[in-house]
């Protein structure tokens, strides 16, 4: 039976608070080294919903080549420091037995999911209250012929779901469409019981990070929309203003509302009015 050791990694997302998020696990196997990154952006959203995910995928990719020249996690917590990184290497160290490469990656999986990764709660809440807007809206772009059925019918002029802005960080438009410039869709459903609040206070941030992430990817000209329901429910008025700062945003229980939005997709798919 063999040993090894493992850290949790933090990052501060905003050096003007003191507060840091645990976001992935390096474990030192032997001679091996194993890092592991939470894809998602919640807890980080919590405390600077303006956070660079750019900047977190170069510090992932710098803090991996730092182990490889380490002998274990005391030097790498201590490389670390010295080079002033948002990331951090926790002093905490812990412990694990490991037969097989695969118990190891079993062992960094149970870590993550019960020191790292959101609770599983709040991410089953998120994807229950957002599906059902989403799935009405796919079917109106149905009816109206729009609908592409693989990312690369995008190229065809047609609306596709859950299009890829940047993968590997986990960012997803609900769904995009592209003529001259793109046209960035995301969808969010207030229309939830008071104990999911805090979920939609991330689901909000973390739809707004998508929209940055499609201006900066696909170009300043890109077009940013919202679809919303409840709009008018208790507590949602703090996510419309953020939401309404970086896309315009649609009330999907508004009939004129929603036809104003349909319209702008139509004539961007069909490269004129849907009315001539």
């Amino acid at each position: 039976m063999n040993h090894a050791k493992y850290s949790l990694i933090t990052i501060r997302p905003n050096f003007e608070r003191l507060d840091v998020v645990v976001c992935g696990v390096a474990a030192h196997a032997g001679e091996n080294w194993h890092i592991l990154f939470s894809d998602e952006p919640e807890k980080i959203l919590a405390v600077n919903p303006n956070f660079e995910f750019r900047l977190f995928s170069e510090f992932k990719v710098r803090l991996k080549e730092l182990a490889e020249g380490c002998d274990g996690l005391d030097q790498l917590r201590l490389v670390v420091k010295l080079i002033g990184s948002a990331l951090q290497v926790d002093q905490f160290i812990g412990r694990f037995n490991w037969a097989s490469s695969a118990e190891i990656v079993d062992q960094l999986h149970r870590i993550m999911s019960e020191s790292v990764d959101p609770p599983e709660r709040t991410k089953s809440l998120e994807k229950k209250n957002h599906s059902l807007l989403r799935s009405r809206l796919k079917q109106q772009f149905l009816s109206l012929g729009l609908l592409g059925k693989t990312v690369s019918d995008i190229n065809d002029h047609k609306v596709v779901s859950r299009y890829p802005i940047e993968a590997s960080q986990g960012l997803f438009a609900d769904f995009a469409l592209k003529n001259s410039v793109m046209h960035i869709t995301a969808t969010l459903d207030f229309t939830t019981s008071e104990q999911a609040y805090t979920a939609k206070k991330y689901e909000t941030q973390a739809k707004c990070l998508v929209l940055k992430a499609a201006e900066e990817i696909c170009g300043p000209k890109t077009k940013k929309y919202v679809i919303v329901a409840g709009a008018d429910k208790k507590n949602s008025n703090s996510a419309l203003n953020l939401l309404r700062a970086n896309a315009k945003v649609y009330d999907f229980e508004d009939t004129s509302n929603m036809a104003e939005y349909l319209e702008a997709i139509q004539r961007a798919a069909l490269g004129r009015s849907p009315l001539h």
